[in-house]
């Protein structure tokens, strides 16, 4: 069973720290218990480092980026690919992945000291 089967849904309002690695994945869900951002920190209690996953259910999307960065990888209908907000030079219709596989490929990288995000 994938991360985001097992955590898609949780009590609502809350936020869930987990071990993961050499720190702590932290999951906030919103008002109606769906995940909304999955983090990693090195301990309990401390800010969060690196990419983070933010997700919008309403539109079946996802993004995989840096809290206050306007660039990020984005899934949405299947695919997976990099822009900006101000994206205007067509559209990349990325790589095809399931939003369960690329979940586990972005949390793979939370944490890691070896990846340069």
């Amino acid at each position: 069973m994938n991360f985001l089967t097992q955590h898609k849904i949780g009590v609502p309002g809350t936020t869930v720290e987990q071990p993961y690695r050499h720190g702590v994945l932290r999951c906030i869900y919103d008002e109606d218990g769906l995940i909304e951002n999955i983090s990693w920190t090195p301990a309990s209690g401390k800010p969060i480092e690196g990419l983070q996953l933010y997700f919008d259910w309403g539109n079946e999307m996802a993004t995989w980026k840096a809290p206050d960065s306007l660039v990020g990888q984005q899934w949405c209908a299947g695919r997976v690919a990099l822009g900006t907000v101000y994206d205007d030079n067509g559209y990349d219709p990325g790589r095809e992945i399931t939003l369960g596989a690329w979940i586990e490929e972005c949390i793979g990288k939370m944490g890691r000291l070896d990846v340069v995000e």
